[in-house]
């Protein structure tokens, strides 16, 4: 997966940005955006979405809302690349410039990742992770266990040199 900002940070306080995704390929695993929420646009190819338990096919010029506080991600179901640009809403009181320097330390640092494009390292996404506790949680691992894991990784991870 890449991405790129569209527009700096306007005074609406929403993050603008473009997310490509190869055929087959899946973004971010299922997972849940406490403090924003994700309004979606497919610009070219088709994308399968989740929401909750609801599953569906996206194409070119649909829009799709990913409320805050529910498991949700989105795929590549063509076999030509995806784009999809994602305005991320925040909650009110939460600024969005939070979550950009969330989502650039995880897809931005240069290590080795999975194929999704997360630090392989859990030391790594452990610092980040006690960087930005709010940002996101996994959907398939009940949030005291990750806060848990981040409060016992992280500090080793620092002390092995690793940054957000």
């Amino acid at each position: 997966m890449r991405y790129a900002w569209r527009d700096p940070q306007l005074d609406d306080g929403v993050l603008r940005g473009d997310f490509w995704l190869g055929p087959g390929k899946g973004g971010a695993p299922d997972h849940i955006n406490p403090l924003f929420a994700e309004h979606c646009m497919v610009i070219s190819g088709t994308a399968d979405f989740r929401l909750g338990n609801r599953r569906w096919r996206a194409v070119v010029g649909e829009q799709v809302v990913l409320p805050s506080g529910v498991p949700h991600n989105f795929r590549n179901a063509g076999a030509d690349e995806l784009q999809v640009y994602v305005e991320g809403h925040p909650v009110e009181g939460h600024p969005s410039s939070e979550y950009r320097e969330f989502l650039d330390a995880v897809f931005d640092h240069g290590g080795p990742t999975t194929s999704r494009g997360l630090p392989l390292n859990p030391l790594r996404m452990a610092v980040i992770q006690a960087r930005y506790p709010d940002a996101i949680y996994l959907a398939s691992v009940p949030k005291p266990l990750q806060r848990g894991l981040t409060k016992l990784l992280a500090p080793l991870g620092r002390m092995l040199g690793y940054r957000p």
